[in-house]
């Protein structure tokens, strides 16, 4: 999980506090970077209460899928592993090892 922390910069912008999620390193803005910027799939969990909906829509404006709850993101990883497994052995050659 990630922790409560202001340098974070998970909530957007407001009079009570000094984080801003629209901040280049806010970590909404980082993930969504890493994501664009890598060759496998990405996901976020953002498994909070609504507090954390302005990320989640940042996260999701930024093409990242966004699961709100952690149980239900690894239940789809694992559908999404075994028909990754399912896909190679129909095609009769060996997975890719996980890196």
């Amino acid at each position: 999980g990630v922790p409560l922390t202001s340098m974070l910069n998970t909530l957007p912008c407001g009079p009570n506090h000094r984080e801003d999620l629209e901040r280049g390193d806010s970590v909404a803005q980082r993930l969504a970077e890493l994501a664009r910027d890598s060759s496998k799939p990405c996901v976020a969990v953002v498994d909070s209460g609504a507090l954390y909906d302005p990320m989640v829509r940042t996260l999701e404006e930024q093409g990242l899928p966004v699961f709100r709850s952690a149980d239900r993101a690894l239940m789809l990883l694992n559908v999404y592993c075994r028909e990754n497994a399912r896909a190679y052995d129909r095609m009769k050659i060996p997975a890719p090892m996980a890196s």
